[in-house]
């Protein structure tokens, strides 16, 4: 009841994510293909270079410049994760998850039979999400799988100022100019002349 509490109380914020299950595209029939609201399968496991080219093949955009990084599997090191309905997410199709220190993540992928599942994450990422499945994966008897794992992946990301920050940043710059100039300096003595 606690993980249940604590999964809703994170999606009540922005920490929460919810990949649309409506559609199932190919990573292969990019460039184009909106990872956050549909997501894409490619075959084989989810490790980096398959990720990678994945995502390069459903996007387009070159995937060095995003310096991705393995954060952790969901059968690796459970003490870093939250899953329901089943702490297990190998138990069923589809689980909700939450990663318990907080990090962010930019792409999750979901590993069932011999494919996997690709979602990108909105923003700079999101520390726990709902209802992340196998749909549109199918296993060699034509049925959708169970989850095999699931995979999170990291993204460093550039802090670009808001632009309230830079108009509060400018303000004080003027302030701090106009006091400079209207501050009074002391009158220099004069010589008077005998």
């Amino acid at each position: 009841m606690k993980k249940f509490l604590f999964v809703t109380a994170a999606c009540m914020g922005v920490l929460c994510t919810t990949p649309a299950q409506s559609a199932v595209l190919a990573c292969s029939s990019g460039p184009s293909i909106d990872l956050i609201n549909v997501g894409c399968t490619a075959g084989g496991n989810d490790a980096l270079n398959n990720v990678e080219a994945a995502l390069a093949a459903a996007t387009g955009i070159d995937v060095s410049l995003l310096q991705l990084s393995l954060y952790g599997k969901s059968d690796d090191n459970k003490s870093l994760f939250s899953f329901l309905p089943d702490a297990n997410p190998a138990m069923g199709k589809a689980t909700d998850w939450s990663l318990l220190d907080g990090t962010p993540i930019k792409y999750v992928t979901v590993k069932g039979s011999t494919s996997f599942k690709l979602y990108e994450l909105p923003k700079a990422g999101a520390s726990s999400g709902i209802n992340f499945s196998t749909l549109g994966i199918l296993n060699r008897g034509g049925n959708q799988p169970d989850i095999s794992h699931l995979s999170f992946w990291t993204s460093p990301t550039t802090a670009v100022p808001e632009a309230s920050t830079w108009a509060m940043m400018l303000l004080g710059i003027g302030a701090s100019g106009f006091a400079l100039r209207r501050r009074q300096t002391a009158p220099k003595p004069r010589l008077n002349a005998v």
